[in-house]
């Protein structure tokens, strides 16, 4: 979460803002299957967990 007026803020600030997206096949052998965790560089500015390439 990113506060831009820091200084004259009056209310609090909260970090309960992580969010995961997790998608998968609908595989129900119950086999274990390798993970890749990617973390988004983006800067709040490019891109986003919704673009098609992911």
């Amino acid at each position: 979460m990113i506060q831009f007026d820091m200084v004259a803020a009056e209310g609090g600030m909260s970090e309960d803002c992580l969010n995961l997206n997790i998608w998968t096949c609908g595989l129900r052998d119950g086999r274990k299957r390798p993970v890749i965790v990617s973390i988004h560089g983006g800067a709040f500015s490019i891109a986003s967990g919704n673009a098609r390439i992911y």
